[in-house]
């Protein structure tokens, strides 16, 4: 870029290459020299200011989606934290529930074909829940 200008610095002050067919002639002034290059070194730094601007207008957006983005997995894991334990708390209950029958059944408790089925299916149904074909 700098080498650019200082082209560009040394074409207005020489008026090299200014001059195609029917041009008019460049205005020599040093003081519309000067004021031509003020603008342009002007333009620059505003240029340069608002692109460091827009980085950092980026850089705050990027930062607000991986705040946005951890909170959402937070979220999520707590659910899942929750939907974990109420499911560990359903299976105890449950395991309470068949102990108890075992209980006052006693030892010689056996499951006849009806029964088999009964538990087979629940199994079924179970491994259809969790595999989400329910």
């Amino acid at each position: 870029m700098a080498t650019t200008l200082a082209r560009t610095l040394h074409r207005l002050r020489t008026g090299a290459g200014q001059r195609a067919a029917g041009a008019a002639p460049p205005d020599d002034d040093p003081a519309v020299i000067d004021a031509a290059i003020a603008r342009v070194l002007d333009a620059e730094s505003r240029a340069r200011d608002r692109l460091a601007a827009d980085m950092r207008a980026c850089e705050a957006i990027a930062d607000d989606a991986r705040q946005r983005a951890r909170a959402i997995g937070e979220r999520a894991e707590a659910r899942s934290r929750k939907a974990r334990a109420a499911f560990e708390a359903a299976i105890a209950r449950d395991i309470a529930r068949i102990d108890a029958e075992v209980a006052t059944h006693g030892s010689a408790y056996s499951l006849d074909a009806a029964d088999r089925a009964h538990v087979a299916r629940a199994v079924a149904r179970l491994a259809d829940d969790l595999a989400g074909r329910a």
